[in-house]
């Protein structure tokens, strides 16, 4: 089978829900993987959302969606039939970390990075020269490193101990951005956590009183994530649309929640 990874980048916050909450102080959680406790998103909320965008969306393709998704007996479908493309949950790559110099850097950890590593090697996508740069990060306790210079009297989150790391990473710029800040794996694990993930009040009112007040935890906007698809076709007609294009993802599209990028993410 071809295998293909994307790169996705909420434009927008998003809540792809767990379904959970946290002992009545947070109503709705995010999706996690249940190995390292990340936020995520499933493989089956991944589909659905890309179903929606061929069916109902700028492709508008019934017949090319049953294809790629397969055929349900639903929404019309003749029959059961599996499509073409096998969808992968996507991981956590990085979140967004406010800062008191920049509006915020693009944070992550040397496990996150070594996963996506793993991963990419795993679907034969050559990031031989990403390995190399991350193989030679430094190990990191309770310092941050701050991937170029520190600024006077920087403050990233809560976080005021930085190390500078002025070797060139054009790869690992490449994939993030050139704002980046490299946690140590507990302390992106604690900044990724239902104690530091935002939660946004939801209200709704009646005649103008409140009838249910519930609370929302998010992902928040430019959080990147990643995902594969593997297909046992020659034609491609997934990434022809959805590369470079926005697609709604998760829930509460009506107050514009999920708006992200999918961008394809080519070998070295």
């Amino acid at each position: 089978m071809k295998t293909q990874m994307y790169i996705i980048t909420a434009k927008t916050h998003l809540h792809a829900g767990s379904g959970n909450s946290n002992a009545g102080v947070i109503d709705n959680l995010v999706q996690r993987d249940p190995a390292d406790n990340l936020p995520c998103i499933y493989s089956s909320s991944l589909k659905g959302a890309f179903r929606e965008f061929f069916e109902e969306g700028p492709v508008k393709d019934k017949k090319m969606a049953d294809e790629i998704f397969g055929e349900g007996d639903n929404k019309g479908s003749k029959g059961m039939k599996k499509g073409s493309h096998i969808f992968h949950q996507a991981s956590l790559l990085s979140i967004p970390a406010r800062s008191n110099v920049k509006l915020f850097y693009h944070a992550t950890c040397k496990s996150v990075l070594e996963k996506f590593i793993e991963d990419s090697e795993l679907f034969n996508i050559d990031v031989i020269a990403l390995r190399k740069e991350v193989e030679e990060l430094p190990k990191l306790d309770k310092k941050t490193l701050i991937i170029g210079n520190k600024m006077d009297n920087m403050q990233i989150e809560d976080y005021f101990i930085f190390d500078e790391y002025k070797t060139d990473v054009p790869n690992l710029k490449k994939l993030l951005s050139t704002d980046i800040v490299i946690f140590s794996d507990e302390d992106f694990k604690d900044l990724c956590s239902d104690y530091n993930l935002p939660v946004i009040a939801r209200n709704n009112l009646e005649n103008g009183q409140s009838k249910n007040l519930w609370y929302e935890q998010i992902v928040p906007r430019q959080a990147k994530f990643y995902f594969f698809t593997a297909r046992n076709c020659d034609t491609d007609n997934f990434d022809t649309h959805v590369n470079g294009n926005n697609v709604q993802i998760g829930a509460n599209a009506s107050i514009g929640y999920g708006v992200c990028t999918i961008s394809n993410f080519k070998s070295e």
